[in-house]
């Protein structure tokens, strides 16, 4: 009650709300006027005074409206007296808007955008998509991620789908984007938003690797990179992997290194939470692999090798579903040629590898699996066959005892980035 008597916002919220709910509260029933009073000066200096009186307001227009007959309404907008009350709630809510309140906002855009329930021939008066873009915008630059993840999309490809089912087209535009996502990945209000905060750095990741956007640049790749891999964002390892397999964005080729990254996501908690086996996580390696060389065609050979190479390690680390043996089975009957390129058929380890999976999909008692001895045999003859060079996997021998290296500190991490930026700048690369 003192804080209400000082006039504390919050107080006035409190007690303004609790007015609106049926109280039989004598000091509320006695203070009524003085509250509502109170909440209508506060809301000019407090954007949950303010969103609060916009609110009670909508609700008094909804009543009216829940509650005229079709020929009241009709006369009222004649008379331009619901005309008059809407624009006032309109208003109100433009004022709270403007101190900040994000449920505010979030009103104006189903005005604009015309979600906003109003009779037929009334709520078409008030759509204006651009606007309902412009308060997208401020609701971006108050912490809201979500929105901004959304924004990025619709400057990115000049068109998107937006929350309700919103489909809008504006006007391509890459620096807008990465404004929009910048400000998603790094101007957030708390952890709520980190679901939308991984894909606006994914998303940058992605912008600064890729030519089609004509902003392609190692220095910005490298540093979303690192700030998903603080934030464990599988895309991140597996596009420093790629970076250093193939040598992109002219860094320097690396397969080791390559190797690193793509292991880092057979720990931590890239596994669903530790409910997937390892096996199938190598097996996803294997298919980014597959997926990246059929939509990029960078170095088949390089390609291939560590595809089979990730499925042979899929099998080794046991796993459960036979997808790895019969992708194996697959590439060996020549089903995969088009994406790597080349001519690959092999009948006899086809027919292995469609043994293996046979006895992982109807599992035999005494069986768990080839052993590590019959793993390498078949790597060996896997790579004689595709005219690769033979790679002794220490990782095939014994693969859940190594111990996996551990992700590199980010601020190390940061540091060999822009030092390996910088080498490149200064080769004139």
């Amino acid at each position: 009650m003192a804080a209400f008597e000082k006039r504390d916002p919050e107080a006035v919220a409190i007690c303004a709300f609790a007015c609106q709910e049926e109280s039989s509260d004598p000091w509320l029933e006695s203070k009524r006027v003085e509250i509502m009073a109170a909440l209508e000066s506060t809301a000019a200096r407090d954007a949950q005074c303010a969103y609060l009186l916009a609110y009670f307001s909508e609700e008094r227009l909804v009543q009216i409206l829940q509650d005229a007959s079709e020929q009241d309404m009709m006369s009222s907008v004649a008379s331009g007296d619901l005309l008059q009350e809407i624009e006032r709630v309109f208003r109100l809510y433009e004022n709270a808007a403007q101190l900040d309140s994000i449920p505010a906002i979030d009103r104006l855009i189903d005005v604009c955008l015309g979600d906003y329930k109003l009779p037929e021939g009334l709520r078409e008066k008030y759509i204006d998509k651009k606007r309902g873009i412009e308060w997208m915008k401020v609701k971006a630059s108050l912490g809201d991620a979500r929105t901004a993840l959304h924004l990025g999309g619709f400057f990115l490809k000049g068109k998107h789908t937006f929350p309700g089912s919103r489909e809008l087209e504006g006007v391509q535009d890459t620096q807008e984007a990465i404004k929009w996502l910048e400000c998603g990945a790094t101007n957030y209000i708390d952890g709520y938003y980190l679901s939308s905060v991984k894909p606006c750095v994914t998303d940058l990741m992605f912008i600064y690797s890729r030519d089609e956007y004509g902003v392609a640049n190692l220095t910005q790749f490298l540093k979303w990179c690192n700030v998903g891999i603080k934030l464990e964002i599988r895309e991140c390892y597996l596009g420093l992997g790629f970076l250093y397999l193939y040598g992109l964005l002219g860094a320097q080729r690396d397969e080791q290194r390559a190797d690193h990254y793509f292991r880092q996501l057979l720990g931590g908690g890239f596994a669903n939470d530790g409910n997937e086996d390892l096996g199938s996580v190598a097996f996803t390696i294997a298919r980014d692999i597959q997926f990246h060389c059929r939509k990029t065609h960078p170095d088949s050979q390089i390609a291939l090798q560590h595809y089979v190479e990730w499925l042979l390690r899929a099998i080794a680390l046991g796993e459960r579903n036979g997808n790895a043996a019969i992708s194996l089975q697959h590439l060996f009957e020549g089903r995969d040629n088009d994406t790597f390129s080349m001519d690959i058929h092999h009948a006899g380890l086809a027919r292995q590898f469609q043994e293996i999976t046979d006895k992982i999909r109807e599992p035999i008692a005494e069986w768990s699996g080839p052993s590590s001895e019959e793993i390498m045999f078949l790597a060996r003859e896997c790579y004689v066959a595709l005219g690769l060079p033979v790679v002794e996997d220490e990782f095939l021998m014994n693969p859940h005892a190594l111990p996996l290296e551990e992700v590199e500190e980010a601020k190390e991490l940061e540091e060999k980035s822009a030092d390996t930026a910088a080498a490149i700048s200064r080769s004139g690369r």
